[in-house]
């Protein structure tokens, strides 16, 4: 019985720092956006099924504690998380990193959340962003509310690029539209790294304890 007990106390410890170790939050924001040109496929990556009208939909994701990545240039605020991830139906042939960005400017924003590839020539990109004449990320502000976004989801643009490197002047495949909705998953808690070495050490230790028991 008195193993058991110290098992029983090595589990609510493990709970514990579970439960006191979440530090960051993942959010996923699910969207559409519409098709409203489509420039060229040279790179034959677009399906024939998309036409100008046809609605796409995807994801992006990433933790909403980011600190901005480029803090020595005032005009632009960089956010990339390597653990984030932006998906789209029926676009993209390989694994894009996801970042999120404010350049600044006199009397606007530019915001932009972005999914992209680059190796060597080659560089395959999605984006969604918008300008923002509120100017309501100033100060290092992560974008946490497209879901919310002080513009009208119409006025939030959409691109997919794709470049071989086969012609300096120009994109390979190219398409873009506008946003048609998005909107926020509930977010995911996640334990910090250095949170999960903490629990481990924690449960090294009580176990080491029962056995001296």
């Amino acid at each position: 019985m008195k193993t058991l007990k110290h098992y029983l106390i090595t589990a609510a410890a493990s709970c514990l720092f579970c439960a006191t170790s979440v530090n960051a939050t993942i959010l996923t924001w699910d969207f559409t956006v519409t098709v409203d040109t489509i420039y060229q496929d040279n790179a034959n990556v677009i399906d024939d099924s998309i036409t100008v009208g046809t609605v796409l939909s995807g994801s992006f994701s990433y933790d909403n504690g980011l600190t901005d990545d480029s803090p020595d240039f005032d005009y632009a605020d960089g956010y990339l998380d390597p653990n984030g991830s932006f998906t789209i139906a029926g676009l993209g042939i390989y694994d894009w990193s996801i970042s999120a960005s404010v350049v600044h400017q006199s009397s606007r924003d530019i915001v932009d959340v972005e999914g992209d590839y680059w190796s060597g020539n080659i560089h395959e990109s999605v984006e969604i962003g918008f300008l923002d004449y509120s100017q309501s990320y100033d100060n290092g502000v992560l974008p946490v509310n497209w879901h919310n976004p002080p513009v009208p989801f119409s006025d939030i643009e959409f691109d997919y690029t794709l470049n071989l490197g086969t012609d300096p002047c120009c994109y390979d495949s190219w398409l873009s539209g506008y946003v048609s909705s998005i909107e926020l998953r509930s977010p995911t808690d996640v334990p910090e790294p250095s949170s999960l070495i903490l629990v481990g050490l924690g449960l090294i230790g009580l176990t080491r304890k029962v056995k001296v028991s």
